[in-house]
């Protein structure tokens, strides 16, 4: 793939998003497919926008329908159609109304949806404290991946020592994972909470780091990796109980909960390349299983992370009603673990 940060185009686009580098990693690789597709290298793209918009409209049009006939799926092409678009917007160039037809739908992904049982069955399988910690606090709080990664003993101690029901986890608006990146998707501050399971296995979990000898401080990861690189050596290696560990990577985790879903026997395929059981499911099933238990819409994306309306100016959700409709509500039975129904 041609170096294309050397085009002022694309310097000018990227410099948009300092703190997202997957985000420049995914736009790099639509705008390389696109250029060699259309023989025509960033800077002179933008040169021949701005003589004729609607051209290079119909360009980009026509390349998402040419990923179409080659086997993408629509929401491959809709996401390679937007990335251009953006490529176009931030170097000044209105592209006019996006067509009502370019709408990505999901083709591949999985229909299949966690149940309580499942969740029990996960847990019960893992043979670490950790994994064991893992899964529930994924099927207790509905968080995404990256959100997992960066979070530090800090973010759960006071509430844990407190002994605090539901325990209330703070999400600020800047959270920096182990590269120094921000994993808060909208970065708008939120909370989520956790129900007792989770609670249980994470004293469990933290309890059984001090008895290792791991030296535990605010800034302590709270999913610690037991692998670790060393200089010289491009392959991990087992990493000492008594360290201070690296967090649990993105991939890590989603081969813990592959593994864990195969062990369980709930683990299949959706697609020729996909599975059922992932750690987007969580997501899902947390959704699901508070909309069961009736907690209303928004204060179900305000715990996700998502975008809230008016920015979420009215929509703040203090600890204080978390909770009350936390225990209101009866949650627990909806998303316990070892006891529910």
């Amino acid at each position: 793939m041609e170096n294309l940060t050397k085009y002022a185009s694309v310097r000018r686009w990227l410099s948009n998003f300092p703190d997202r580098p997957n985000t420049k990693r995914n736009y790099l690789v639509w705008l390389s497919r696109f250029t060699e597709w259309s023989e025509k290298n960033p800077d002179n793209l933008i040169v021949e926008a701005k003589k004729g918009p609607s051209k290079m409209h119909d360009l980009l049009k026509t390349f998402y329908n040419y990923l179409l006939e080659e086997g993408f799926s629509s929401n491959t092409a809709v996401l390679a159609y937007q990335t251009l678009r953006s490529f176009c917007r931030w170097n000044e160039v209105n592209l006019g109304r996006t067509p009502r037809g370019f709408k990505g739908r999901v083709e591949y992904g999985s229909s299949y949806v966690l149940s309580q049982e499942d969740v029990a069955r996960m847990v019960g399988v893992c043979k670490s404290l950790r994994d064991k910690a893992l899964i529930a606090f994924l099927a207790q709080s509905g968080q995404r991946c990256g959100v997992v990664t960066a979070l530090r003993l800090r973010h759960v101690r006071y509430g844990l020592e407190r002994g605090d029901y539901p325990l209330i986890v703070d999400v600020p608006p800047i959270l920096r994972n182990v590269k120094g990146v921000n994993v808060n998707k909208l970065g708008d501050a939120y909370r989520f909470a956790l129900g007792r399971d989770a609670i249980i296995l994470l004293r469990e979990m933290l309890e059984e780091r001090k008895r290792w000898g791991e030296p535990l401080d605010d800034e302590s990861w709270l999913f610690r990796s037991y692998a670790s690189v060393r200089s010289g050596n491009s392959k991990p290696v087992r990493a000492s109980r008594k360290e201070k560990g690296g967090p649990l990577t993105t991939a890590a985790i989603r081969e813990i909960v592959y593994r864990v879903a195969s062990e369980a026997g709930i683990q299949r395929k959706a697609s020729e390349k996909r599975y059922e059981v992932y750690p987007h499911s969580f997501r899902r099933y947390w959704n699901m299983r508070m909309q069961e238990a009736g907690l209303s819409e928004d204060l179900r994306d305000f715990m996700l992370g998502h975008r809230l309306p008016y920015s979420g100016a009215y929509s703040k959700w203090y600890p204080e009603a978390i909770k009350r409709e936390w225990v209101s509500k009866k949650v627990e039975r909806y998303i316990g673990i070892f006891n529910f129904g």
